[in-house]
């Protein structure tokens, strides 16, 4: 009976351990619509967008309580961006902070929406080309 006890405990162990293992990997998203859910309920998630200008990644990252994170990176701009956009931006990142069920779907949609509550190296270069630049 013993024997049969700790067979089943063991077996337990090992099931909440690959529950929480899994739990922790981040989803992949296909779409923008997946990364903005998981997004707003703070669960670990990636996406990958290109567009006309280059290659942005983003991810959720674990939170604490309902404290969630976001980090945006530029992978990589298109060959005929100018090369000193290229120098400020490429392969730069930023984590921005935000509450859990505030997420706001512009910080992907825009470079410069909710700037202030990030830090980086590409928010560092979004203000160099900002200063640059005649933003209205």
């Amino acid at each position: 009976m013993r024997k049969k006890l700790k067979i089943f405990l063991i077996i337990g162990i090992i099931s909440l351990l690959l529950i929480i293992f899994y739990a922790r990997i981040p989803t992949r998203c296909a779409d923008l619509k997946c990364f903005i859910t998981k997004a707003d309920q703070c669960a670990p998630a990636t996406y990958e967008e290109a567009t006309t200008v280059g290659t942005m990644s983003y991810s959720i990252g674990e939170g604490t309580g309902n404290n969630c994170a976001l980090t945006k990176q530029v992978v990589a701009l298109n060959k005929n961006e100018n090369d000193l956009i290229k120098k400020l931006l490429q392969d730069k990142q930023m984590n921005c902070n935000y509450l859990k069920n505030q997420f706001n779907g512009q910080w992907i949609t825009s470079m410069i929406e909710g700037l202030d509550h990030c830090d980086g190296e590409l928010k560092d270069a979004i203000g160099q080309l900002l200063l640059l630049v005649d933003v209205k």
